[in-house]
């Protein structure tokens, strides 16, 4: 069951991390700003941590 718990943890801490991606890039309209790339790097390890 804890391990459950943890998917669906990781899951809406990317599903925030997307939307605050989303937001970033549509009022700065770059993808090289630091604030995305440091998210876009959280949203990798998360995914990398679903993933195994």
């Amino acid at each position: 069951m804890r391990e459950v718990n943890n998917h669906c943890s990781i899951e809406n801490k990317i599903n925030v991390l997307r939307k605050k991606l989303t937001e970033i890039v549509e009022n700065k309209g770059e993808f090289t700003d630091q604030e995305v790339v440091l998210i876009s790097q959280q949203l990798d390890r998360y995914i990398g941590i679903l993933l195994d």
